[in-house]
């Protein structure tokens, strides 16, 4: 599961770092090291549903990948919860 959802991130950081301009998500830098810090950033408030409004999606493209981001990251929690409960049940009906 961690495997998974770390790879995600990855691809989902690189994908914005190299697709991402201006007119798509608003309050990112151009310098590539503090470009990559504030997607860094942006997907940790984004993850974390804090969501500060410092850098936005604009378009509607953006929009819906971090759409797409956020019910995945969702369904990854949910599922991985979803494991511990049966595998807590699981254990609790045998003993």
């Amino acid at each position: 599961m961690w495997t998974k959802f770390i790879l995600f991130n990855i691809v989902y950081i690189l994908f914005l770092f190299f697709w991402a301009t201006d007119d798509d998500i608003k309050g990112l830098p151009k310098e590539p090291f503090s470009r990559l810090v504030s997607i860094i950033y942006f997907t940790i408030t984004t993850l974390t549903t804090t969501g500060y409004g410092d850098i936005t999606p604009v378009t509607p493209t953006a929009q819906l990948l971090v759409s797409i981001y956020m019910l995945f990251i969702f369904y990854l929690i949910v599922n991985q919860v979803s494991i511990y409960r049966n595998t807590g049940l699981n254990n609790a009906l045998q003993d």
